[in-house]
């Protein structure tokens, strides 16, 4: 049972930008979105009630939860899956989303003021020479409207939320049971999709 969970959490997730391509052609993105994380923190609700964990206690600890669940989910997956839905295809979007070591790494300079060793930096220079490789053959035959700038740093924007998203659930106030934790934090994934699907969204 322990081995497989992460297993099919893995399984779940990689799948992501393929069903957001799929959703695309079908519904709004946005209002889709709100509507799984409402039924996602609506089972985690109820599998924290039925296991009678501790709940996130304070303003300070709820409002850390909140700002994670809005990053990780709601300013990753939104903006994500918008991009698809203007044609990026999924391929170039994962590809993109293998940036996200190299944001990682830059706030860890630029704001935590970390120092990387000569491995880490020949690291991260050979990964991103090996997504650009891949990447620029997939450039050259995509639609060039679904490449567009916006469409393009959009994407990009996406994998910066879902770095500093991680960055702030691995924080001291952002821990806890899993199954409280996830509940509040999908609220904040509701709350920051809800306002998209009411600013941007298609009935």
């Amino acid at each position: 049972m322990y081995t497989a969970a992460p297993l099919l959490f893995v399984l779940i997730w990689s799948t992501g930008f393929l069903v957001g391509r799929g959703v695309a052609s079908h519904a709004d993105p946005f209002w889709f979105l709100a509507a799984r994380f409402v039924c996602v923190s609506t089972a985690f609700t109820a599998a924290a009630l039925w296991a009678r964990v501790a709940w996130p206690q304070g303003a300070r600890r709820i409002g850390w939860h909140l700002l994670a669940g809005a990053l990780m989910s709601g300013l990753y997956l939104g903006p994500s899956w918008w991009a698809m839905s203007q044609g990026l295809p999924a391929g170039i979007m994962s590809l993109i989303g293998a940036l996200q070591p190299l944001f990682t790494a830059l706030i860890a300079v630029a704001v935590l003021h970390k120092r990387l060793s000569r491995t880490t930096y020949l690291g991260l220079a050979l990964g991103f020479g090996g997504v650009a490789l891949v990447l620029l053959p997939r450039l050259q035959t995509a639609d060039a409207g679904a490449l567009s700038l916006p469409v393009v740093l959009v994407a990009a924007g996406s994998i910066l939320a879902l770095t500093v998203g991680s960055m702030v659930q691995k924080s001291p106030l952002a821990t806890g049971d899993l199954r409280s934790a996830s509940a509040v934090q999908n609220v904040g994934a509701v709350l920051v999709l809800s306002a998209m699907a009411l600013a941007f969204g298609q009935p």
